[in-house]
């Protein structure tokens, strides 16, 4: 029994010491004591001890007892009014420790399952496994390490993955790229468009805007070199030339300014004098009305259809139209054969800014004429000789009105000049002019008949005036120079 009392001591999990004389005088009792409160001591959840006083003693004086002097019962059984129910009271505590020790057995079991289990699943270290781990044990001892394991595991293969794609960025870039000897915009641009944001992304954009850089210092000495051989020449075919080889050109404005002087019909000087009470002063004015050609030139270089600035800002200029012109993307173009034309369907305020753009690109005073000045003109200045219309006294020899027109517009200069050589005055298109109507300024005065209005409309002296905005396909205009 000395064996089996080791063995029973060795595998315990509740260890009861009744205390009485004949246990404190026993041989066995202080080696056995002291192998339960050793087991105690070092694990007190796997092994209780439990002192009992089942016959008075003196336990105080026992060494080994007083280091557990708070768990031993007060109360001694021998003594107890009714023993039994004294038992049933131990018993019954004895009962409830040892289902929490058998539960305890049951978790460390499990635990020593889960372990196990745990032990397999990091071995083999897969994402499966660490999935299969957090499935079987929810709220196991090893969440947090599953799922650190898994986030190691992914991130080893994002960074496999990224290698990969690296390694296949790198040979695109070898073979599109590096592998050529001069590498063209096309070859960088089919490497950004794969890999926008890749790792030679900055190189391929610097050499792109280095080949842009050279190539525009190339164009701008091309185009400095095409500008300087116009000029030389100062013809409006060399300029032409220049806008058609270069038509965003460093130049553009001048050369269609430099075309507006060449092609410009104001040459004619009018010596002033006097006309029906007015004093004119010498002036120059437009040898024809202002043609298609003109002012799609004027149009292109000052690039809105609309007043830009000043008291008439926003007001439409001009509209398109069979007899002139036409727009084509952002350009205006002139009708195919109408370009000397006169230029038809513009509005007194498109008109106008003509003459202002006119005085910004050439530094010249250039207006519309007023009332007094053309009819000055078209009356024959001082070298007048009276005629009904404006030089003849035959309508058919100098303009075109509803009488000969065939119910059309016609190209300046088809009849025969004025006393002064200037053409068109009589017929063909009315003429804006500078002054308001009754001081009203959405209302002009317009001088000289058009191609749709009978005879007495083409008289020098006939007055006719119409809304500013208008744009109609018998109204033009002419320029003067004080």
């Amino acid at each position: 029994w000395e064996e089996e009392i080791k063995t029973q001591l060795d595998s315990a999990s509740i260890i009861l010491l009744l205390l009485s004389p004949d246990f404190l005088s026993s041989d066995y009792c202080g080696n056995e004591m002291a192998i339960a409160l050793k087991k105690h001591e070092d694990d007190a959840q796997a092994v209780t001890v439990i002192p009992i006083i089942t016959r008075p003693c003196l336990w105080e004086i026992n060494p080994n007892l007083k280091r557990i002097e708070a768990a031993i019962k007060s109360k001694i059984i021998s003594t107890a009014p009714d023993r039994d129910e004294l038992y049933v009271e131990i018993t019954k505590s004895l009962v409830e420790l040892a289902q929490v020790k058998k539960q305890a057995l049951q978790l460390a079991r499990l635990q020593a399952e889960e372990d196990a289990f745990w032990q397999q699943i990091i071995t083999i270290n897969t994402i499966t496994n660490y999935r299969k781990y957090l499935k079987t044990y929810p709220n196991g001892k090893y969440i947090k390490a599953a799922n650190k394991g898994i986030q190691k595991i992914e991130a080893a293969q994002e960074k496999a993955r990224l290698a990969k794609l690296q390694e296949q960025e790198d040979n695109f870039w070898n073979k599109t790229v590096a592998a050529k000897k001069m590498p063209a915009v096309a070859d960088y641009q089919e490497y950004l468009d794969k890999y926008s944001n890749g790792k030679y992304a900055d190189e391929a954009l610097k050499a792109i805007a280095n080949i842009n850089k050279a190539k525009l210092e190339a164009a701008r000495a091309k185009d400095k070199a095409t500008w300087s051989s116009a000029t030389r020449a100062n013809t409006k075919v060399a300029y032409q030339d220049y806008l058609a080889t270069f038509p965003n050109g460093l130049h553009q404005e001048g050369a269609r300014a430099a075309i507006q002087k060449l092609i410009l019909l104001i040459p004619e000087y009018i010596k002033g004098g006097i006309h029906k009470d007015k004093i004119i002063k010498d002036f120059h004015i437009g040898k024809y009305p202002v043609t298609v050609e003109e002012y799609v030139l004027f149009l292109n270089c000052y690039g809105s259809d609309v007043v830009k600035a000043g008291e008439y800002k926003g007001q439409e200029m001009v509209e398109e139209y069979r007899w002139s012109l036409k727009k084509v993307g952002k350009e205006w173009q002139a009708q195919k054969g109408y370009e000397s034309h006169p230029m038809i369907c513009v509005s007194w305020y498109g008109a106008n800014e003509y003459c202002e753009w006119l005085k910004a690109v050439t530094g010249e005073n250039y207006t519309l004429p007023s009332e007094w000045y053309w009819e000055y003109a078209a009356s024959g200045g001082r070298q007048s000789k009276g005629f009904k219309y404006a030089g003849s006294n035959d309508l058919d020899e100098v303009a075109w009105y509803r009488g000969n027109s065939s119910n059309s517009i016609n190209m300046v200069g088809q009849k025969k000049p004025n006393e002064l050589g200037l053409y068109d005055m009589s017929g063909n298109v009315w003429e804006w002019c500078e002054e308001v109507w009754d001081n009203d300024k959405q209302r002009r005065m317009r001088r000289g008949g058009s191609w749709s209005y009978p005879d007495k409309a083409c008289r020098p002296s006939a007055r006719n005036y119409t809304y500013a905005s208008v744009r109609n396909a018998n109204t033009g205009f002419r320029i003067i120079r004080a």
